[in-house]
């Protein structure tokens, strides 16, 4: 379910005397149509997440509970005798919905005069930039988690040393073997449930079936780091890259491809720490200043690990005003702009994991 339900009250403003009346329907559509397609690639954190709208006039706040497993029960009954029972344990989890926007002012000399229609140029920028926008501010939620790994390891040769805690200061290895079979050892101990449904095997040559997985969201720098082959040290021949899944249905636009039972998907907008790791070494790690590695975060997730919260109705809208108003007598002004609800809310830590790692240049 996507958070984007763009509202259906763009206005035209009228002339001085403040009549107004609604922008035409094949306008407002090619506006909503534009700002909705531009949005939608870029918000990849939600789309991990257990979606849970809040309705209208509900308040701002969402609760979501998750009742906790239940003691097993290894004694045995006594003959005739009624065992004490036990009661259902709860955890509540509030996450609170706030607003964000953004607008910009198009001339009518401009639409005027230019050969594209800016306005709409305009809706599919701005499209963008809420799309951008709200995945920032679910990122920020998801990478306050206490779930971590840091890859301390400065070369590419070895078995990688990697050290739980948040000391990103020691950064200095890829993303490795190690650490990903690390992650899936926690996540299964922790009865972390999968996502996907397997994906059978067939008969063509050298493609390979694809069992329930987890996925994992890396930035686009770090997909290179997958399909290296340095000994034990990256994810090598181990790697089964996209193009060589037996089907590829139900694969997202961005997947990378597997390991074991975790699928990488990639986007430029996962949360990166320049020049904030170990100092830079002989091993061509990136850095923004030539100082210190640059941190990127790779994040795990199980299904249900966190929660995203948008308004139900009225989440996302495009506006658009045209020239005209008392503030403007000469209708010189058109102004277009977005705005959007929610939030991002971690239900349970041990369901996702937060890797901090480095980049080959």
């Amino acid at each position: 379910m996507s958070i984007l339900q763009t509202v259906n009250y763009m206005r035209t403003t009228g002339d001085t005397s403040g009549s107004e009346s609604s922008l035409p329907r094949v306008a407002q559509g090619v506006y909503d149509r534009n700002l909705l397609m531009r949005a939608q690639p870029s918000l990849l954190h939600q789309r991990f997440g257990q979606q849970k709208p809040l309705s209208a006039r509900s308040g701002q706040q969402m609760v979501f509970r998750r009742y906790e497993k239940l003691s097993q029960a290894t004694s045995p009954l006594s003959d005739g005798v009624t065992p004490t029972g036990t009661a259902l344990s709860k955890t509540d989890y509030v996450a609170t919905v706030k607003q964000y926007g953004n607008w910009m002012t198009v001339t009518d000399w401009v639409d005027l005069t230019h050969v594209d229609s800016v306005i709409s140029e305009a809706s599919e920028v701005l499209g963008e930039n809420m799309g951008e926008t709200m995945d920032s501010v679910y990122r920020e939620v998801l990478v306050a988690g206490t779930n971590v790994y840091v890859i301390e390891d400065d070369t590419v040769t070895g078995s990688g040393t990697v050290a739980t805690g948040t000391t990103r200061g020691n950064a200095g290895g890829v993303l490795n073997k190690t650490v990903v079979d690390a992650v899936i050892r926690d996540l299964r101990g922790a009865d972390a449930k999968t996502f996907t449904p397997i994906v059978s095997g067939s008969p063509k040559v050298n493609t390979y079936p694809i069992g329930a997985s987890y996925w994992c969201l890396i930035h686009t720098d770090m997909e290179h780091d997958l399909f290296s082959a340095n000994g034990d040290f990256t994810l090598g021949a181990e790697f089964t890259p996209v193009e060589r899944y037996a089907s590829i249905s139900g694969t997202m636009e961005t997947e990378v491809g597997k390991y074991r039972n975790v699928r990488f998907v990639a986007s430029t907008n996962t949360k990166v720490f320049p020049d904030v790791g170990a100092a830079v070494g002989s091993d061509g790690m990136r850095s923004t200043t030539g100082t210190s590695n640059d941190v990127y975060v790779a994040l795990f997730f199980a299904r249900d690990a966190y929660g995203i919260v948008p308004l139900q109705r009225g989440s996302a809208g495009v506006f658009v005003e045209k020239a005209g108003g008392n503030s403007d007598p000469l209708r010189q002004r058109h102004t277009i702009g977005w705005k959007s609800a929610g939030t991002a809310v971690i239900l349970n830590d041990d369901w996702m994991c937060r890797v901090e790692c480095t980049s080959l240049a």
